[in-house]
């Protein structure tokens, strides 16, 4: 996995800096800090999403497979009973398995 950063400056100031106590500030002279404003951009290469969506046979549909195994049954899908990840592009998935 690639990944790149890029930093953009748009300024830097010279701030003067008196530190956390009062009484620092009257016996020392202030020490030089610099403020900068700007953004950080974060580069990633492009991935394809796979979504995964378990199916659940109703107690019609395994009863009838059972009987016959030409029967086509009519699986409901929820969202709550999936998985995504993502892949690089120009990678696979060569071999699932699902273990219950």
């Amino acid at each position: 996995m690639t990944c790149r950063y890029t930093v953009y400056i748009n300024s830097l100031e010279d701030t003067p800096y008196y530190g956390m106590s009062s009484m620092w500030m009257k016996h020392s002279r202030a020490a030089t800090s610099v403020y900068i404003t700007g953004a950080r951009e974060f580069l990633e290469e492009p991935k394809l999403k796979f979504t995964v969506h378990l199916m659940q046979l109703t107690a019609q549909d395994l009863q009838s497979l059972q009987f016959d195994s030409r029967t086509i049954p009519s699986p409901k899908f929820t969202s709550r009973n999936s998985y995504s990840f993502k892949l690089p592009l120009g990678h696979s998935v060569v071999y699932v398995l699902l273990a219950l």
